[in-house]
């Protein structure tokens, strides 16, 4: 059996809420591979939360391995995503909503197939029918005799973060199988009774923590903090001293800061929102809300002689300016046409951390035929560049997919001495171009670490 997550028209794409611990789309991979799935694909749409979505998936090897990204702008059928998936035709194919949750026996599935699709109502599982409605999934395929009980399997939809929240209290409680096969599985080890604790978590001995409480991959709860009940704190997350929380989500990589009181809400290193009404608050105080990780700001020498050049370029690009305001004053033309000045937008970048001296520029291309759109999503995390060394990266005459897998391995090795090379490398073809006769390209063999990604 074959599996496609969908997108759902008009609504946001839910792929990243957390279920106890791991993003929707996380739990629904672990529960069809369980089932033995033979492929999965997923639907990435062009939404901001989508394409998150893809980065994410890519970024993550353990949970990506397998697992196809079909881009799609519009809503597609679940074959059309299979064949875009290069999924066969005649195998039976299951195709679960987004912002849907399932558990159980995928077999008990499989009995309802049709080649024209059914659509099978699941209900909610017993400790969350009172709180949440059940879903329907679609089953395509040639028919097949009942292996099981249907009423084995359930599924429930997550419409907001509250859902998500109320699926993770009842993991936490106990009232929901953990077993991998009807259940959510916990990624973390039972300390006491309630307290679920992943690997490299830290508790300071005079912390309290209050059942039932999920403390993230590498968490620190500072001294005299209070923790609980009902909390889930993210991978890497930090609560400093004398903090309360309780029946609230913080997200991965968040440090909340000290003496605060915090109920009912979802936290990250940018603010606040309420789980229940949605209301959002955006906190910028550091002192109060903080990314654990925070992005990089460049080498500090390459920074500085950023700083060194907008100070030499300063009185250049002040005196076109005024040029060009005189020409206005005195010339036919009464307004001033302000000069634009990209370099000047890419050297305020670099001085500030968000762009490398020497780097990549932009990737303006769409996603080409061919080319896994796994290795697209990681191309978009190559550093970018005040310096550009593509022409040094690689042939003028490479195809996409050799670009694209350049960039990664750039991303992942770049170095001085890489640079430096490239640099020089950039430099060599310039003056071999010039030298040569107009229409004529310099085509040198590739460098030797390209021919390795081949």
């Amino acid at each position: 059996m074959y599996a496609v997550i969908h997108e759902i028209e008009s609504t946001s794409t839910p792929g990243l809420m957390p279920i106890a611990g791991r993003p929707l789309v996380a739990r629904q991979i672990q529960w069809l591979r369980s089932a033995r799935c033979k492929g999965i694909a997923v639907q990435i749409g062009s939404s901001a939360e989508s394409v998150a979505l893809g980065q994410w998936l890519a970024r993550r090897d353990a949970i990506g391995t397998n697992v196809r990204l079909v881009m799609s702008g519009k809503a597609l059928s679940p074959r059309e995503i299979a064949r875009r998936a290069g999924f066969p035709d005649a195998a039976h194919l299951l195709a679960i909503p987004a912002d849907v949750l399932c558990g159980g026996d995928l077999e008990a599935i499989r009995a309802h197939a049709s080649p024209e699709g059914t659509l099978v109502a699941l209900p909610a599982p017993p400790a969350l029918e009172e709180v949440l409605d059940g879903s329907a999934v679609r089953i395509l395929g040639p028919a097949t005799e009942p292996a099981s009980d249907a009423g084995e399997t359930w599924a429930i939809r997550i419409r907001s973060l509250a859902d998500a929240f109320a699926v993770g209290v009842t993991v936490l409680e106990g009232r929901l199988s953990r077993q991998s096969g009807s259940g959510v599985l916990l990624h973390a080890s039972e300390r006491e009774r309630g307290v679920w604790a992943s690997r490299g978590a830290y508790v300071d001995p005079t912390a309290k923590i209050i059942p039932p409480v999920l403390l993230g991959v590498d968490t620190i709860v500072r001294a005299g903090a209070c923790v609980g009940p009902r909390v889930f704190l993210g991978d890497r997350s930090v609560v400093e001293r004398g903090t309360r929380i309780e029946n609230s989500m913080v997200a991965p990589g968040t440090i909340v800061g000290e003496g605060l009181v915090l109920s009912q809400i979802a936290i990250d290193s940018r603010g606040t929102q309420d789980l229940f009404t949605g209301e959002h608050a955006t906190i910028d105080e550091t002192l109060l809300l903080a990314p654990r990780d925070k992005p990089h700001r460049g080498n500090l020498i390459w920074r500085s002689l950023t700083l060194i050049l907008l100070m030499l370029l300063a009185p250049i690009l002040l005196a076109i300016y005024l040029k060009a305001a005189i020409e206005a004053r005195f010339g036919q033309s009464k307004r001033i046409r302000r000069p634009s000045f990209p370099f000047l937008s890419m050297l305020l970048q670099t001085a500030r951390g968000h762009r490398t001296f020497i780097g990549l520029s932009e990737w303006t291309d769409d996603l080409p035929t061919g080319v896994s759109p796994a290795l697209y999503w990681k191309s978009l995390a190559a550093p970018l560049g005040l310096i550009t060394i593509d022409a040094g990266l690689v042939p003028d005459d490479a195809d996409a997919s050799t670009r694209l897998r350049a960039r990664v391995y750039y991303m992942h090795e770049k170095n001085f001495i890489l640079d430096f090379v490239l640099v020089l490398r950039c430099l060599g073809r310039l003056i071999t171009r010039q030298a040569r006769q107009p229409g004529k390209a310099c085509q040198p063999d590739a460098p030797p670490y390209m021919r390795a990604l081949s």
